[in-house]
């Protein structure tokens, strides 16, 4: 029995609600994605300090977040970004498919380089987060199917976490918001790197999402 995931094997996975294509050019969606996405969502809709909504997602993938927020956020503009052309080909026919193609841009490039000059009140992020020497230990039907470049995060799994920590802020806007997926043990280290950073567990009570807000 082969260990391809069904997902691949459908070129289907649901997300909030919603059915994309996947193949294996992107990673799978995954619940605890889908929960972040769903807490980007309750915060913009809450915040009165953001008037015009510009999001960037970075490392779109399948677009599935971005897609998302298009949905249930009408009036947003939305930036994704990957660095691999064969995703956002993935991205872009999944926007086409939910009818959310006029609401993005899509853009090619390594995390925030196509960025440069803009400004956005959220940036939100599912990085490589997994220590390069842990992918030989994932489940066969990751390791052996999955996009490396979207799960090989360095040595101790946080070189993209530490660089929208680092970075990120040049690129929001006055009370803007940077949301970013982490590996279960990146909690402590993550609050190292940014001590005001509040940590959301995901549905298993495991550290899953860093939060920053930026005042103005």
């Amino acid at each position: 029995m082969s260990d391809e995931p069904e997902a691949y094997q459908t070129k289907n996975q649901s997300f909030c609600g919603l059915e994309f294509f996947v193949d294996k050019r992107v990673l799978i969606p995954r619940l605890e994605t889908e929960q972040m996405t769903k807490e980007a969502i309750g915060l913009v809709m809450t915040n009165d300090k953001i008037q015009m909504t510009n999001i960037a997602d970075i490392g779109t993938g399948s677009g599935c977040i971005a897609i998302t927020l298009a949905k249930n956020l009408p009036n947003a503009k939305i930036t994704a970004i990957d660095i691999s052309p064969d995703a956002l080909e993935v991205a872009k026919q999944n926007a086409k498919t939910h009818g959310v193609e006029d609401q993005i841009e899509f853009l090619q490039g390594d995390f925030f380089e196509p960025l440069a000059g803009k400004k956005f009140d959220l940036i939100i992020s599912n990085p490589p987060y997994i220590p390069s020497n842990d992918i030989d230990t994932l489940m066969e039907s990751v390791r052996d199917f999955e996009p490396h470049r979207a799960l090989d995060g360095g040595a101790d799994g946080l070189d993209y976490i530490r660089k929208l920590i680092q970075d990120g802020p040049r690129y929001l806007a006055p009370n803007g918001i940077l949301m970013f997926e982490m590996e279960y043990r990146h909690g402590p280290a993550v609050k190292k790197l940014c001590p005001g950073a509040r940590i959301v567990k995901d549905y298993q009570g495991i550290d899953r999402i860093g939060i920053l807000k930026f005042k103005s």
